[in-house]
């Protein structure tokens, strides 16, 4: 069972690698989810969310809300994201709880 180290998980080239988004990242689009709801193992996680439009219908107002689990610290409830709009942090669990015009969709950054 891993367990993740916080500051310490990573050496500064592999942040460096993270915050370029090198490891991939998982689309998630109406009201889905990515990750395991509940997993602290540690073993899978998202180093960062962003908000992004979907398409070209959607404008710098459009919505989003989220929830998720984080294997430090408190996890996120109902949070509004406007496009753009990036969270850092070791989350097991992502998922749009709001998504009302689906102009918007989340990629969550893998951290392993």
């Amino acid at each position: 069972m891993a367990k993740h180290k916080g500051l310490y998980e990573y050496t500064g080239d592999e942040s460096a690698n993270l915050a370029l988004g090198q490891l991939g990242f998982t689309e998630i689009t109406g009201t889905n989810f990515a990750g395991t709801s509940g997993d602290k193992s540690g073993d899978t996680y998202f180093a960062a969310i962003k908000f992004v439009l979907a398409n070209a219908s959607g404008s710098a107002t459009t919505e989003i809300s989220v929830i998720a689990e984080c294997l430090q610290g408190d996890d996120l409830t109902t949070t509004v994201l406007l496009p753009g709009d990036i969270l850092w942090g070791c989350f097991n669990y992502i998922r749009i709880t709001v998504n009302t015009t689906s102009y918007g969709k989340i990629l969550a950054y893998h951290g392993k």
